[in-house]
């Protein structure tokens, strides 16, 4: 059935995230790529969305990564955090990651982001996936910030 489908589309969204707890995790990003490309759909159309809110299933309630990440505790310094009081969210590590399984490991036709204003005001997570997209990410170590988006701005081509 999916495969007539992809013949009328150009692109195809996958959206990898609020599955159960945590609701975004790289095995269910993994998972639902694999799935597509059973379901015989042209990796090249595929599009991994990646969601930049933090959600909590036990009280139901979502933020955004800005409002987990930017008071006065700064929880998410540690680049690999992803939890924060019962609320589950990408982390910068996390995104880096996903989107580097995306470009290098599944070879689909690239990624997007799920309610991209709700990132920090220096766009911490936009520079992450931009990092990954270049190859300067660091997955082995803890990320550190790059300049290839200065002041939150990412150029729209890539090298």
């Amino acid at each position: 059935f999916f495969f007539f489908i992809s013949d009328e589309v150009d692109l195809i969204h996958i959206m990898a995230y609020d599955a159960a707890a945590p609701h975004s995790s790289y095995e269910y990003v993994e998972e639902s790529v694999k799935r597509a490309i059973q379901q015989e759909l042209p990796p090249e159309k595929l599009v991994l969305g990646l969601p930049m809110y933090a959600l909590n299933r036990e009280i139901e309630d979502w933020k955004s990564y800005a409002e987990i990440c930017e008071n006065k505790d700064n929880p998410c310094q540690d680049k690999r955090t992803n939890q924060v009081n019962g609320y589950n969210f990408n982390s910068v590590y996390d995104l880096q990651r996903k989107t580097s399984y995306a470009y290098n490991d599944a070879n689909i036709g690239g990624v997007l982001t799920t309610y991209s204003s709700m990132d920090t005001r220096n766009a911490d997570l936009h520079k992450a996936i931009w990092d990954a997209i270049l190859g300067k990410a660091d997955l082995e170590n803890k990320y550190t910030q790059s300049e290839s988006c200065p002041n939150g701005a990412c150029p729209e081509d890539s090298e």
